[in-house]
């Protein structure tokens, strides 16, 4: 059986405890103001989770200007998944904050598997991901939605290609075309993929 301690103290879990604690002022409320989050981004989420609890997307709205295609306004995200259940269950402003809290731990998690799949050592992936999860880029960019949400999908998708390659196998991934690309003979031979790209 493993220990409380054992969990809590291994490295992918210190990389998620330190992300979240640092972070966990957006679980009480407070957040981001002022700018983007106050002008566009809880304003259109609040047309948006209006729609989802209608049982419907907000393909066109008249609460902005003279009306707009909500649904195609890329910063609403009206069919991103999780947004389905945050706006349409949370008020706004709780699910703003736990979206944007949840989304970090998942960078952190991203950020550690991708260190990994790369050779880091468990303590080295800790750095990595805690070091990428709050950095510079990750701070000024915590006003803006689309940037928090999309970053855990970055070192995601690295990890994946970077995993098949070196197992030379993408079957089942949704990437399966990549290995045949990568594999192809140029004049140069320039991409490898497999074992022997390691080599």
């Amino acid at each position: 059986m493993v220990s409380l301690r054992t969990v809590v103290t291994s490295p992918f879990s210190v990389s998620l405890l330190v992300v979240g604690l640092l972070l966990c002022p957006l679980l009480v409320g407070i957040e981001p103001i002022g700018g983007d989050p106050d002008l566009m981004y809880r304003p259109i989420k609040h047309e948006l989770a209006r729609h989802l609890r209608q049982g419907t997307l907000p393909y066109w709205s008249d609460h902005f200007g003279l009306g707009i295609p909500l649904v195609a306004e890329s910063h609403v995200a009206a069919f991103y998944p999780p947004n389905w259940v945050f706006y349409r269950v949370l008020d706004v402003p709780i699910a703003f904050r736990l979206s944007e809290w949840l989304h970090y731990l998942a960078l952190a998690a991203a950020t550690y598997a991708y260190a990994r799949e790369s050779g880091l050592t468990p303590w080295g992936c800790t750095s990595a991901a805690i070091g990428f999860s709050l950095c510079g880029f990750q701070a000024i960019h915590a006003v803006h939605e689309p940037f928090y949400t999309l970053t855990p999908y970055m070192p995601s998708a690295s990890c994946l290609v970077i995993g098949s390659c070196r197992r030379d196998s993408f079957a089942g991934s949704p990437c399966w075309p990549l290995p045949g690309v990568l594999r192809s003979r140029s004049a140069t031979s320039r991409f490898k993929c497999g074992p022997r790209a390691l080599s």
